[in-house]
């Protein structure tokens, strides 16, 4: 997504996060950074058969330092049981605590108002365009939008909207 989008708060809340993670990468030197000292990776699957829609699955795949016995927020070695269980001797650490959430990662609603404003600007726009009588001139405007429409990026399609109606409705 765009920086330009982005609000301040969305913007300090991302810098915060990423102070919070620094300051526990540093607390936690030898935490593995594959899985963030979680010592397992999240993910969400399609738990649907084949053509059944889908239904979303959490799953957790143990991270290879725990595989390894390794205490995935210290990093000791052998600190785990064969099942790759704690709680750690050296930091207590038995699959509860890790590195929080970096720049990026938590979704934001910065597009939330874009997006509101894209579909009031496009359902205006074509309100306009289906009240001109004119046929040729809506199939000119119609080709004119759709090829600017191909050419925009994510960023420029909502100016272009709102150039389009205010240009049309104002004269």
């Amino acid at each position: 997504m765009s920086k330009y989008f982005h609000t301040q708060k969305c913007k300090d809340d991302d810098a915060k996060r990423d102070a919070q993670r620094a300051a526990w990468f540093e607390q936690w030197p030898g935490a593995c950074e594959k899985c963030d000292g979680a010592g397992v990776h999240y993910s969400i699957e399609n738990g649907a058969p084949h053509g059944a829609g889908f239904w979303a699955m959490d799953c957790e795949d143990p991270c290879v330092c725990t595989e390894q016995l390794k205490c995935a927020r210290c990093g000791q070695e052998d600190a785990l049981n064969e099942d790759g269980e704690g709680p750690c001797p050296a930091c207590g650490w038995d699959y509860d605590d890790f590195a929080p959430a970096g720049h990026g990662e938590d979704p934001c609603d910065c597009m939330t108002e874009v997006w509101e404003k894209q579909e009031v600007a496009y359902g205006e726009y074509v309100s306009w365009a289906v009240k001109e009588s004119v046929e040729e001139e809506e199939d000119a405007r119609h080709i004119r939008f759709e090829t600017a429409y191909n050419a925009l990026t994510e960023e420029d399609w909502l100016a272009y909207y709102l150039q389009e109606y205010d240009a049309n409705v104002n004269g």
